[in-house]
């Protein structure tokens, strides 16, 4: 809700915004989804702090909710946010397991692992502290970079 009678509106809420931020208003809009929920990231300009007015929330969920399931309270919270957020979900391994799979043909897991290691090689690499690289196809983990 906006006061435009108030000239110092847009500065108390951007105030407002920064002190609170999303963590609170999504935690309350997903609770009742909770048991479904592993993590849930904000990402993009909103994480970077450089959003601007009219950005959106990009949101990520990982666990066993599916898009559907997570739009309705989503919604809700977009009300007082007074932002659209964009939603993403992950399922977690298991429930792909139980539901059989995901059946990707092996040339585009290819092609997805490749693009993915470069993305990450030129964009996310350089702005971690420290990481970690391993091959998880076999039985054991191996370790295949590390760095800084």
């Amino acid at each position: 809700m906006t006061a435009p009678h108030c000239p110092a509106e847009g500065l108390l809420r951007a105030i407002v915004f920064k002190t609170f931020g999303v963590a609170d208003v999504l935690r309350k809009a997903l609770l009742p989804l909770v048991a479904k929920i592993r993590i849930v990231f904000v990402h993009g300009s909103v994480a970077r702090e450089e959003d601007t007015a009219r950005s959106d929330i990009d949101v990520i969920i990982v666990g066993s909710i599916s898009l559907m399931e997570a739009a309705k309270p989503l919604a809700r919270a977009e009300v007082p946010l007074e932002r659209r957020i964009r939603r993403g979900a992950q399922a977690g391994s298991a429930t792909r397991v139980k539901q059989g799979g995901h059946n990707v043909p092996r040339v585009d897991v290819l092609r997805r692992f490749g693009r993915g290691w470069r993305n990450f090689q030129t964009v996310y690499q350089p702005l971690a502290d420290a990481w970690v690289g391993y091959d998880n196809s076999g039985g054991i983990p191996r370790l295949l970079e590390r760095g800084p």
